[in-house]
């Protein structure tokens, strides 16, 4: 983000959207890795709730977050905006900011899963569910997100190889093999 100022103009928009998809991603993941981290300096059983007592930081002493499902819920909020985040990269880069079905397909499972996320009914420890009991409500909430963060990667590599195709450019052959690496990881992410 620091070197966003030096970018050229035409590029800014399009940048901003990787950036802040990064952002989200990594500070989910660091949520994450803290509410495990408390929970382990803390003994908590891996079904048990551990809470993290905010003291320092909160006008009310003493204020508790569950560590380990709220760090859950932190990271899959994060990570839905991943998605949103590269759809919108896609859509600035190769459509000129202008939505299409696609970004409408993606807005609306991108609103489904943040609602179903509030669903008083989620199981965030599904590990600590009694065995083969099916975890319905990881299925309900991961549904909207799996298909709207693989419209976003298709998108990507659709308009990644179109591009090539179309500018006719060998020289692009470098930059499309690492395109081919990170749709594959991507994919693999999931």
């Amino acid at each position: 983000m620091r070197g966003f100022k030096d970018i050229e103009a035409g590029r800014k928009k399009h940048v901003k959207w990787l950036a802040l998809a990064n952002i989200f991603l990594a500070s989910g993941d660091s949520v994450l890795f803290l509410g495990l981290l408390i929970s382990f300096l803390q003994n908590a059983a891996p079904c048990e709730f551990s809470f993290f007592y905010l003291t320092l930081f909160s006008s009310t002493p003493g204020t508790q977050f569950l560590t380990v499902s709220g760090a859950i819920f932190a990271t899959s909020v994060t990570m839905s905006f991943y998605y949103l985040f590269l759809g919108l990269y896609v859509r600035d880069k190769f459509g000129n900011g202008k939505n299409n079905s696609i970004m409408f397909a993606i807005y609306i499972l991108f609103a489904a899963r943040i609602i179903l996320l509030f669903y008083p009914d989620n199981i965030w420890l599904a590990s600590c569910l009694p065995e083969h009991t099916p975890n319905y409500s990881a299925w309900l909430r991961n549904a909207p997100f799996f298909l709207f963060g693989m419209l976003a990667i298709a998108a990507l590599g659709r308009n990644t190889f179109g591009a090539r195709a179309r500018d006719g450019n060998p020289s692009g052959a470098a930059s499309t093999k690492h395109m081919m690496i990170i749709i594959a990881a991507l994919i693999l992410s999931f």
